[in-house]
């Protein structure tokens, strides 16, 4: 196969799909990175909100409610600070307090757990959306970080309800920011390594399956190529095994294109197409010989088999209108004794082409030694008898074109017309036929008996 100029096709299959992979895995990747950041966001946001949710659960709303600045550092005061500070001993928050709302937007603290450096009681806290929330009876996380004077955190607030379903105070929890943001960026990452594999796992996916297409289209075209040969093989073979001097198109399998138009694809598209019309033509060749007469040229008695049977049919369907005429060579024996076999066949020759000339070559069949049909399509009784009488004369003119040699050509005719009242089968008509031939042979033959006894 010609080598293509620029990229082979498959290449370019594999860089196409290379690059849409690439962009659908990025595309993908971004979207499984959008979707994982916010999993996670939602995953620590609620795990905030349960964390803060217990601490508000473990606090008396009573006590809470209670306290007052006279009552820092007393019993009640202690009671709910120790309560906070065990439950931040035990889970990784940096601050646990409680707050209460002393105006529309204003919010103090009234017991802070941190043990170095606690807000003072009543000392205003750093006012969010999520405590908003809380005053308002809803837990909540704060969508972003606020930093105050004791760091940069997202903070999640519970409210507590005393014995009477009243809010006494808020629980506000501090997660440190940093540890937020490592939280989701850890899990993006992860996202992100899983679409970086997936791309390359893709690409060499895409780059196999390239080298193996690319191994498959040579190799079937290689065989293409073989069993392109083998055609030409056959079709010479076919050819110098009939007769010498019979022409007949060849298909142009020397046909190619210009220097690098075609790919991968299209040569064996192209192989595939010369295949099929050299077979075609091969075929064609071949049937064409099955049902010609090798002497004469005109259809053998296997053609003229289907003939019949293709007429057989329309009988039965009443669709058909054809009449038949057979021939008879005279005195064939006699040329054959007296001449030789080569003049015989030259009279035989004579006689197809003669009919052939009157009948057209297409609707005559050699069905013997000496013995022709026709078959004279969508005619009448008169245009058969017409056909009969040019075929008299086309056998004067033979024989005058042939004067001086060997054998005089005569032929007998006797034709029928399909009659759809009286034939039931093409045999009904061929037998009319017959048996006219047989009466002017008979007739030729008492004619020639008395001018020879004259």
């Amino acid at each position: 196969m010609k080598k293509n100029k620029g990229l082979r096709f498959t290449t370019v299959y594999v860089v196409v799909l290379s690059v849409l992979l690439l962009l659908t895995n990025v595309l993908l990747g971004a979207l499984l990175m959008r979707q994982s950041t916010n999993a996670v966001t939602q995953l620590v946001r609620k795990s905030m909100l349960n964390i803060v949710s217990t601490a508000a659960e473990i606090v008396d709303g009573d006590r809470l409610g209670s306290l007052t600045e006279e009552n820092v550092g007393g019993p009640v005061f202690q009671e709910v600070k120790e309560e906070l500070s065990a439950f931040q001993n035990n889970i990784d928050i940096e601050y646990i307090y409680a707050v209460k709302q002393i105006g529309e937007d204003r919010f103090v603290f009234t017991v802070d757990a941190d043990p170095e450096d606690p807000a003072e009681f009543g000392e205003e806290v750093l006012v969010t959306a999520a405590l908003r929330s809380a005053g308002k009876g809803i837990p909540m996380v704060d969508e972003s970080p606020a930093e105050d004077e004791w760091g940069n955190f997202y903070s999640a607030y519970c409210p507590v309800l005393d014995s009477k379903g009243e809010i006494a105070g808020i629980i506000g929890v501090d997660f440190d920011a940093t540890w937020y943001n490592e939280e989701i960026r850890s899990h993006t990452a992860s996202a992100g390594m899983i679409t970086i594999i997936a791309e390359v796992i893709g690409i060499l996916i895409v780059s196999f399956m390239g080298r193996t297409l690319n191994k498959r289209f040579a190799t079937i075209t290689k065989e293409l190529t073989v069993l392109s040969d083998d055609i030409d093989q056959l079709k010479q073979e076919i050819k110098s095994a009939g007769e010498a001097g019979t022409e007949r198109a060849e298909p142009n399998s020397d046909s190619p294109k210009e220097e690098g138009a075609r790919d991968e694809i299209e040569e064996i598209s192209h192989k595939v197409n010369q295949m099929h019309e050299d077979m075609t033509a091969t075929l064609e060749y071949m049937q064409e010989k099955a049902n010609t007469d090798g002497l004469t040229g005109v259809g053998n008695r296997t053609a003229y088999i289907e003939a019949e049977n293709a007429y057989s049919e329309g009988i039965r369907n009443q669709s058909a209108q054809f009449g038949i005429v057979v021939f008879d060579i005279n005195d064939l024996k006699k040329i054959n004794d007296g001449f030789g076999h080569i003049t015989g066949d030259r009279i035989i020759i004579g006689a197809a082409n003669v009919i052939s000339a009157v009948f057209g070559k297409e609707n005559v069949y050699r069905i013997g030694g000496d013995e022709f049909i026709a078959i004279v399509k969508d005619a009448d009784e008169s245009v058969l008898k017409e056909k009969i009488a040019a075929l008299d004369q086309e056998v004067t003119r033979y024989n005058e074109a042939h004067t001086g040699k060997e054998g005089i050509l005569t032929i007998s005719a006797g034709g029928s017309m399909y009659n759809p009242e009286t034939d039931h089968t093409f045999h009904d008509i061929f037998v009319r036929a017959d048996k006219v031939l047989y009466a002017r042979k008979e007739a030729y033959h008492r004619a020639r008996n008395q001018q020879e006894s004259n």
